[in-house]
């Protein structure tokens, strides 16, 4: 919810707009696309098993990558809004 304000409240194309962007991604992704393998993948071949898993590892990996980027990403948003605030109080208090 928060990631939807911050893209509403954001200028596009700030660091704080692109993070909330990649905060919602994995969202998305997770509804866009799903595979779910039930069962026991030792009874499946070789080979389908072993692209079962590491499709897995690769979704895992992909969700992380892009929560640990719009965490980055929002942190650094957040440091510039913080330094514009203080530049825009300093300039108007003269």
């Amino acid at each position: 919810m928060l990631s939807i304000v911050v893209i509403v409240r954001a200028r596009r194309g700030d660091r704080l707009w692109i993070g909330g962007v990649l905060a919602i991604a994995p969202v998305l992704l997770g509804l866009l696309f799903g595979i779910d393998v039930s069962g026991d993948l030792d009874t499946l071949p070789d080979g389908l098993a072993l692209v079962a898993r590491l499709l897995d590892v690769v979704g895992v990996l992909v969700v992380a990558g892009l929560r640990a980027a719009s965490i980055v990403l929002l942190v650094l948003g957040l440091r510039e809004v913080r330094a514009a605030r203080r530049g825009a109080g300093r300039v108007g208090g003269r």
